[in-house]
C-alpha cells in the first residue's frame, strides 16, 4: 500500500564548491552531500487511513509521525501530515573543514478520526479529533477530543518529550461524568490503579 505523498526538497551546493568537481572523486562529493549540505525538505501527506488490518500493516509513515502513534496507542487514525526538515549551511574552519550543522524537524499532525489507548493511561477513545505539533522528538497536544465507551467526552492537552519508551509526559486529562468502573481502573498504570481499587 503506497501514501499519497507530496514532497519539496531544495539542496545547496555553494558552501561544498570549493574546488572544482572531479568525477574520480564522486563518491567522496557524495558523503559530503550527505553529511554536509544545506537542504529544505517538505513533505506534506494528505488524507490518509491507518488500520488493523493487513493491508495498512505495511505501511509507512514518516518517523515523527509513527512515533506519535505508537505514544498515543493509535489503532485506527484518519489523519494528515506536514514536515519540514531543514539544515543549516555548514561552519568552515580556517582549515577548510566544515562542521555539519543539525537537522532540525518540525510538523503537524492533524487527526479527523480515530481510536486508541495513551500508553500511560489506556482508557479507550473513539471518534478521536486533535492537531500535535512536533519539533524532533517532542510533541505539543494543543488539543484532543474523544469519546469513551460510553459516549463520555474526554480532552488531553499537554507535552511529550523525547517520545517513545521513556518519554516525558505532562498531559492534563479531563473527563466529564466518566464512571467508576473496572475500564477505569484498568487504565491506570498497576501500582496506581491498585492504590485506587
Amino acid at each position: 500500500t503506497s501514501l499519497p505523498v507530496r514532497a519539496s526538497l531544495n539542496l545547496d551546493f555553494d558552501a561544498l564548491l570549493t574546488k572544482e568537481f572531479d568525477w574520480e572523486d564522486r563518491a567522496k562529493w557524495a558523503q559530503q552531500i550527505r553529511d554536509f549540505a544545506p537542504f529544505d525538505l517538505k513533505v506534506f501527506v494528505p488524507d490518509f487511513s491507518l488500520g488493523l488490518n493487513k493491508e495498512n500493516a505495511a505501511i509507512e509513515v514518516p518517523r515523527s509521525v509513527a512515533d506519535i502513534f505508537e505514544t498515543f496507542g493509535a489503532r485506527e487514525v484518519k489523519s494528515s501530515a506536514h514536515l519540514t526538515a531543514t539544515r543549516a549551511t555548514p561552519i568552515a574552519s580556517a582549515d577548510g573543514s566544515l562542521t555539519a550543522q543539525p537537522v532540525v524537524v518540525l510538523g503537524q499532525l492533524d487527526i479527523s478520526d480515530g481510536s486508541g489507548a495513551f500508553e500511560d493511561f489506556k482508557y479507550p477513545l473513539r471518534k478521536i479529533q486533535s492537531v500535535i505539533r512536533f519539533s524532533g522528538q517532542d510533541a505539543h497536544i494543543e488539543d484532543l477530543h474523544g469519546f469513551g465507551p460510553d459516549g463520555q467526552n474526554v480532552v488531553l492537552t499537554g507535552d511529550v518529550t523525547k517520545m517513545g519508551p521513556t518519554a516525558g509526559v505532562n498531559l492534563t486529562i479531563t473527563a466529564e461524568s466518566l464512571p467508576i468502573d473496572p475500564t477505569l481502573f484498568r487504565s491506570f498504570p498497576k501500582q496506581e490503579g491498585d492504590l485506587l481499587a
